[in-house]
């Protein structure tokens, strides 16, 4: 059971979730509240993909090449401070060109806007104590599936489900692996909660 739970992990690692968020808006909902335009759908995809999950990872590959961390699980506090705040430019970036040049619909800036808020967040805890970031993630992944469906009349069910699965399973995996204390993913559930609904009152 400890390879399934490490596997969840890695599958469900933060950094993938707003590429697998985005790869769900633009080719499988059909909420017109996440309306893309015809034929940008693998470009939007795609920069997203570039902002939130290559340049992350591509830093952090530089950064445990020079040893400034011993592996890409970061597992002590201060290995994790430059890949979150690369990660915060990344993706404050990425929503800012959803913004003000692509013209993205109020809930998608919303989904963009709560990543980059959960990420701010978990860094600015991370300063002092140790967090889940995978919890925190998920939680703000699913706070705005939630959302969402509120307030457009359930029309991204198998998104707000699925995001209730993966949810659970990362806690399960985090719990399993004694990655986290409860304190900590409580922590990180709470945040990303929180930045979801900043986000939505913002929008």
């Amino acid at each position: 059971m400890k390879a399934f739970f490490k596997a969840i992990s890695i599958i469900f690692h933060p950094v993938f979730l707003t590429t697998m968020g985005m790869a769900y808006i633009v080719f499988v909902s059909q909420n017109p509240a996440l309306d893309v335009p015809v034929g940008k759908e693998v470009q939007w995809l795609l920069i997203t993909f570039y902002s939130t999950m290559f340049m992350p990872l591509f830093v952090v590959f530089l950064l445990w090449k020079l040893k400034f961390i011993q592996s890409f699980e970061m597992k002590t506090v201060k290995e994790r401070y430059v890949p979150l705040i690369v990660c915060m430019s990344f993706y404050f970036w990425v929503f800012w060109i959803f913004h003000l040049t692509l013209g993205a619909s109020p809930w998608i800036k919303t989904f963009l806007l709560a990543s980059f808020i959960t990420m701010v967040f978990l860094f600015l805890v991370t300063i002092f104590n140790k967090i889940s970031l995978h919890v925190g993630a998920i939680s703000g992944v699913t706070a705005y599936a939630l959302l969402l469906n509120i307030s457009t009349g359930f029309q991204d069910v198998l998104f707000l489900m699925a995001s209730i699965v993966i949810f659970a399973l990362i806690v399960l995996s985090r719990i399993n692996l004694k990655a986290h204390t409860t304190q900590q993913l409580v922590m990180g559930g709470v945040l990303g909660s929180l930045a979801s609904i900043i986000a939505f009152f913002i929008f």
